[in-house]
């Protein structure tokens, strides 16, 4: 057809062309005093899309993650075994899977059976190839003279955190190892960034700043978290910062009536928020974890016909509230939100984007302002006066929303958990979910609520192994940075095993230099661009560049 209209009388020509070829040619035809909109372009529709589908979300999200520390921990095992063509079959399911109407959740009944099968199949391929490389690294750990040992992994940004080790009866365990809730050992655990290092459970020692459950308060000495016996959180006191967190009672559960005009998994429309529905009662508030290592606190929930179960947790030396969430979801045409109002006076919100973050003001002063009442994020969104604010973040859910309160009082951050449409898939989010969130205080440290977020997404792993000497460090990492960037992947070069290409990213807005070091054997390296080209002639030496605000560098080593 396009052939045909190519040369049709009485009909618009038609040229086939490359998407460079037509901007070229576009380009040509502009005037030079086009206008220029500064910010970003809303879409003023398909809102719902941010939420629809809420499992197909939270697998998107976890295999992200898992096809992370697959090209991670590949690398580092060595080049002689790295699962290049499974890595890139992993990646195209998973690529598939964020195409038009599937990831947004609108796609038909069959269309998300066929995704879950998909992200299912993908989900243990992947962490079939994390595990057997976890195995060989930790294998060759020196664990000098531990009598317990456990190789601690961290594939994101070096936060520390829980990691959990499979219970094993007779295993010698210091005062700083818990056994938690699930059955399996916790221990505090501070990894470098893309990095290892050995812990001994015998001597694992009691957390400096431990965590506790008395009654209805966990507490750390930098949080103390007061629960109602609702299971709502009453108040959040800061410690160092001697603040109260809370402008009200948060982890709120509200339930709305969600039945846009039109394109019902597509859409929210605006009124929703007029429709509450008073369906939320609370069953139980159970302390289910005392500490050292982690408190804990499970609150059941009667939300419509629905069952939510959550356990609100607190870690030693932590300033992130965690919320583990369990939902087996009955409603029809049902919002669902998490409701949490802070003490933070602020004209904006920060929402983290790709590969960057966008401010979005919380006043409606003008139309484009009223029509962002729900808006996209990635893993966190936070609020901040001078030298201090609050941050919530997710391991799966992106539709939020923040506004701020009456009479200057603060703010109050939502994120929708799920929603319930009936068309095209009549059975849509029906059934069990599991996700997290947590809030996160902080001192105006963006640096940190981007560590605790990738933490909560990346938490890190611990492997038992044999005390033994072994070839490789107690502690190291596949590459380290310093200066604004983090990086985002470790992968073989698509030319072959010669070359490693890490990515990696200014995050916070500002610009400097960079240094990356890395354990890997580089004989040169040079920048390239997203395709993997050279974009100059390889050097020896330092790996050492400037970045830009938001810019993403690519660099490739070539191993020798």
């Amino acid at each position: 057809a396009a052939h045909r209209y190519a040369d049709l009388e009485g009909a618009p020509l038609v040229r086939l062309s490359s998407v460079g070829g037509y901007l070229d040619a576009v380009s040509a035809e502009l005037p030079a005093d086009l206008p220029v909109w500064s910010g970003e372009l809303y879409l003023e529709k398909h809102r719902g899309t941010y939420t629809s589908q809420g499992r197909l979300k939270r697998a998107n999200r976890r295999q992200e993650g898992l096809n992370r520390e697959a090209e991670l921990w590949s690398v580092a095992r060595g080049p002689a075994t790295y699962p290049a063509a499974e890595l890139d079959r992993i990646w195209r399911t998973t690529l598939t899977q964020q195409f038009h109407d599937v990831l947004p959740g609108s796609g038909t009944r069959e269309v998300v059976e066929d995704a879950e099968a998909a992200y299912a199949e993908a989900a243990t391929a992947a962490h079939g190839i994390v595990t057997a490389a976890l195995a060989d690294i930790a294998a060759e750990v020196d664990t000098g003279d531990c009598r317990s040992p456990v190789v601690i992994f961290d594939a994101g940004a070096g936060a520390g955190g829980v990691a959990t080790v499979p219970f094993a009866v007779g295993v010698e365990r210091g005062p700083g190892v818990q056994l938690l809730a699930d059955g399996n050992w916790g221990v505090i655990a501070a990894a470098p960034a893309t990095g290892w290092t050995v812990l001994d459970l015998a001597f694992a020692p009691a957390p400096t700043a431990p965590a506790r459950a008395s009654g209805l308060v966990l507490g750390n000495g930098i949080l103390e978290v007061r629960l109602a016996a609702d299971g709502s959180i009453r108040s959040v006191y800061d410690a160092p910062a001697r603040r109260e967190v809370l402008a009200g009672p948060a982890n709120v559960l509200q339930l709305f009536r969600d039945e846009p005009a039109d394109w019902d998994a597509w859409d929210i429309d605006e009124w929703y928020d007029a429709a509450p529905v008073d369906a939320v009662r609370t069953v139980s508030v159970t302390v289910v974890e005392t500490g050292p290592v982690r408190a804990a606190i499970s609150v059941v929930r009667r939300v419509g016909s629905s069952t939510v179960t959550q356990q609100i947790s607190l870690a030693a030396g932590s300033r992130r509230v965690d919320v583990f969430t369990e939902v087996d979801w009955r409603e029809r045409h049902r919002l669902l939100k998490a409701a949490f109002p802070v003490a933070v006076h602020a004209p904006a919100a920060v929402y983290e984007v790709q590969w960057g973050h966008v401010e979005r003001s919380l006043h409606r002063n003008t139309s484009w302002d009223a029509a962002r009442f729900e808006a996209c994020a990635q893993r966190w969104v936070s609020v901040a006066e001078t030298g201090y604010g609050v941050a919530l973040l997710n391991d799966g859910r992106y539709g939020h929303d923040v506004r701020r309160l009456p009479d200057g009082a603060g703010t109050v951050l939502r994120l929708s958990l799920l929603r319930s449409p009936t068309w095209p898939d009549p059975e849509a989010d029906q059934g069990p979910h599991s996700f997290s969130y947590a809030l996160l205080p902080h001192l105006g440290d963006l640096p940190l609520v981007l560590r605790e977020a990738t933490a909560l997404n990346l938490p890190p792993r611990a492997v038992p192994v044999e005390p033994g000497v072994g070839s490789r460090p107690p502690t190291g990492a596949v590459v380290a940075v310093s200066g604004p960037a983090v990086v985002e992947a470790v992968k073989r070069a698509v030319a072959g095993p010669g070359s490693v290409v890490v990515r990696l990213r200014e995050a916070y807005g500002g610009r400097g230099p960079v240094r990356l070091t890395t354990g890997l054997p580089v004989r040169s390296w040079c920048r390239a661009d997203l395709f993997e080209r050279p974009l100059g002639e390889s050097r020896s030496g330092p790996v050492e560049f400037d970045v830009r605000p938001f810019e993403i560098v690519t660099l490739l080593l070539h191993l020798g």
